[in-house]
Formats: C-alpha cells, structure tokens, sequence
C-alpha cells in the first residue's frame, strides 16, 4: 500500500521550485504593471501601439525562456 502523506505535506522538489520561481514571478508582475501603465500613457500618440507590440513580443520571449 502506498505511504500516506499529511494534506499539507510538501516535497523538497515543490519548495525549490517555489523558491526558484518566485524572483520570476515577481519580475513579471512588476514588468505588466509597467508595461500596462506605459502602454495607457502612451495609447493617445502614435508610440503607443508600437510600444505595445514590443512589450507582448518582450512578455513572450521571456516567457519562453523559463519554460526552457
């Protein structure tokens, strides 16, 4: 029979891909919130869509790049 683990039992493996995880994470949120703020300031000139497409261009190259 299988060894039963505790509901909130956790891995070594789960804490170091939290702990991992976590500057990425915090580094997206923070690089949308800029994104998005820059974007609504620029939307009223004619950057403002250039600014965007580069912002989701960079938001997917980083992306691909954590999920290795």
């Amino acid at each position: 029979m299988a060894e039963r683990r505790p509901c909130l039992s956790v891995r070594g493996g789960e804490w170091l891909f939290a702990v991992v995880g976590l500057p990425f994470a915090l580094f997206g949120g923070v690089y949308a919130l800029a994104v998005l703020y820059a974007g609504a300031l620029l939307s009223l000139t004619v950057l403002g869509l250039p600014f965007v497409v580069a912002a989701l261009l960079g938001a997917r190259g980083s992306a691909r790049c954590t999920d290795g």
